[in-house]
């Protein structure tokens, strides 16, 4: 039996990141041997065991085969049989194909094993794919599009940019569950250079395949908008970078990829601050009627935020509309209402309206 890291780690250190992701690999032996040590099963698909100590997870070497479409269409194979280089030989880039084995103490001995170029790859910045059997995953296609999301300085190898336009001809990326498109391209629009990812997805040919009803400047506006986006948070980035579309665009694009609603009604307020900007009128009513699209007077906090995360020319209008009409009191134009007998949504915005006119 022997232990190896694995994967991401080698590559970071290799690049002199500091990482705390540690990947472990298990060679020669068996499931029923790793529970006799202590180790707990937590695997679904294939043999990945936690320590019982560190809680670290460790997978046993495993071989795979593709069966059906899709990232899922695979069955996997671990005996104590499969060898490291075989492991290897099933990772996606050449980057992620290192191993280091560790001693009983789990610390490292020996060199780097790189069995298919992967520190030269990293000394010329460039994404390789390991072999034939990439193109199998479609997932691997948006794997690669975030890793150039964080080394936004790799290009792909020639060879690799085919495999990906094979990808998307294919017609696997429509085996792709949604919600694991959505992981993919939020792990990428998070990281350094977002623009980059959607470059890389350009290049492959597969960008209008994930936002096929998005016209071309439009979309080219939202990745613009990403190239200035100082904010690293998902709903900022994801909020600003779909606000650039439609409202109509953003809901059924939500729904198709499940984001979660958080990130998609932040992207609606985005867009509607957008259309007030670019609207030639801005009267009492038009305010009046952004606020209320954007749930204004319940959630206050994600319009200021929008407009900061815009970096809305309308912001220091909106700003000063909004401290003004937090001055009026909703119970008291309520009880008016009431005397009145009108009814009190419509009387309080006559009264939000009337002192807008008097600003």
């Amino acid at each position: 039996m022997k232990t190896y890291i694995v994967g991401g780690y080698l590559r970071d250190q290799a690049m002199g990141i500091q990482t705390h992701d540690v990947d472990y690999v298990v060679v020669g032996t068996t499931p029923e041997e790793m529970l006799a040590l202590g180790y707990t099963a937590v695997g679904q698909h294939f043999p990945v065991f936690l320590h019982p100590q560190t809680k670290a997870e460790y997978a046993l070497a495993r071989t795979e085969r593709k069966v059906g479409p899709g990232y899922k269409g695979f069955t996997f194979h671990a005996s104590p049989e499969v060898s490291l280089e075989e492991d290897l030989s099933r990772r996606d880039l050449t980057i992620n194909a290192l191993a280091q084995e560790l001693d009983s103490n789990n610390n490292p001995i020996g060199p780097i094993i790189d069995l298919h170029g992967g520190l030269a790859d990293i000394k010329n910045r460039v994404f390789r794919h390991v072999g034939p059997a990439f193109v199998e995953d479609p997932v691997r296609l948006l794997r690669v599009a975030r890793f150039a999301a964080r080394f936004p300085d790799f290009t792909l190898a020639p060879e690799t940019k085919k495999l990906l336009q094979s990808i998307s001809a294919s017609g696997e990326l429509k085996a792709l569950v949604p919600e694991r498109v959505f992981q993919e391209l939020a792990k990428g629009i998070v990281e350094q250079s977002p623009v980059r990812m959607f470059e890389v997805l350009a290049e492959a040919q597969a960008l209008s395949y994930f936002f096929p009803e998005a016209e071309s400047a439009n979309l080219n506006g939202a990745i613009e908008q990403l190239s200035r986006c100082k904010d690293s948070s998902l709903p900022d980035r994801m909020g600003l970078f779909l606000g650039s579309f439609s409202s109509e665009f953003i809901k059924i694009w939500c729904e198709s990829y499940r984001v979660p609603a958080e990130i998609r009604d932040f992207a609606l307020v985005i867009q509607y601050v957008r259309k007030f900007e670019s609207s030639s009128q801005k009267t009492s009513s038009d305010i009046l009627d952004l606020l209320d699209r954007a749930d204004y007077w319940r959630k206050p906090e994600r319009f200021e935020n929008a407009l900061r995360v815009l970096q809305s020319n309308q912001a220091a209008l909106l700003s000063g509309v909004t401290n003004k009409l937090s001055s009026l009191d909703l119970g008291v134009l309520a009880n008016e209402a009431h005397h009145q007998k009108v009814d009190i949504k419509t009387y309080i915005r006559a009264k939000r309206i009337e002192l807008l006119n008097n600003l």
